[in-house]
């Protein structure tokens, strides 16, 4: 007897600009920037098991509060406002506590195709989408909502990492790097960044990605350690201003300079006046 197919997907993608979603901005701008850490466990929790649905009972948000740490009224509310705002189908959450959307069946139906050869097809409860979309045969990629998923692209890089692998066996993987929605992710789960720091650090992470640079993650625990050192040091608006002008002057770095010669400043001044009273 054959083992059965696996429903749920092992993996799934993120567009890069994933954050720059009005949808997604809007959620944090209600619920805080932690609402994107539970967006995508949610995501992740929908992918691994139905692979395109999921009921939004106990179990489900057991397992999505032990992944993210927030409780069942943080999870409520952040899904709540993701209906809202249309992140999930309105219509299957009111009427049956299921949590989908088109742009989630279309992510399925392209990974389990591509996977099965072409040979898939998505039917079963809940399906928003057609069964079988007329997909161009040489066209992988499609559009969903405001978001892209390359299946294709994800595809071509397997392959020609396993190209690579097979012709130079005795070459070294280069360390992982992480995404921008990844590193933000990591800065939220620190715990001790202002709302303020976090748009600035998010921003920042945008800001490299444009440039084609991606942090390994040590780069990343190196650059959030001095970020809140910075913070400690000169306050929250002296490292968001830092961070805005090493933006806008196009630098590969954030300089701290002007608010050491600042504070500085200010302490020779006090030394030179110091206070009567």
């Amino acid at each position: 007897m054959g083992r059965p197919a696996k429903v749920g997907l092992s993996y799934y993608l993120l567009d890069c600009d994933f954050l720059r979603d009005r949808k997604l901005r809007h959620l944090k701008r209600k619920c805080g920037a932690g609402s994107q850490l539970v967006f995508i466990a949610v995501l992740a929790g929908i992918y691994s098991e139905k692979g395109y649905y999921a009921v939004l009972d106990d179990d489900f948000l057991d397992e999505v509060a032990e992944n993210t740490g927030f409780d069942f009224d943080q999870i409520n509310l952040v899904i709540s406002e993701a209906v809202l705002v249309g992140l999930f189908d309105k219509a299957m959450f009111e009427n049956d506590r299921v949590l989908t959307s088109v742009a989630v069946q279309k992510q399925y139906y392209e990974t389990m195709n591509r996977l099965r050869k072409g040979k898939f097809s998505l039917d079963g409860e809940y399906v928003l989408i057609t069964a079988k979309p007329e997909y161009p045969a040489e066209e992988h990629e499609y559009h969903a909502e405001e978001h892209e998923y390359h299946a294709s692209e994800v595809h071509e890089k397997e392959k020609e990492n396993r190209d690579r692998e097979n012709n130079f066996p005795q070459k070294k993987k280069k360390g992982v790097k992480l995404t921008p929605t990844e590193l933000v992710l990591l800065a939220s789960e620190r715990g001790y960044f202002s709302p303020p720091v976090m748009d600035a650090i998010t921003l920042w992470c945008e800001y490299k990605s444009e440039q084609k640079f991606l942090y390994t993650p040590t780069g990343a625990k190196t650059l959030l350690t001095e970020i809140h050192n910075r913070v400690v040091e000169f306050g929250d608006k002296g490292v968001c201003d830092a961070i805005q002008h090493a933006i806008a002057s196009g630098w590969t770095g954030i300089h701290y300079d002007a608010l050491e010669r600042r504070k500085y400043q200010n302490a020779e001044k006090d030394r030179r006046y110091p206070s009567r009273l």
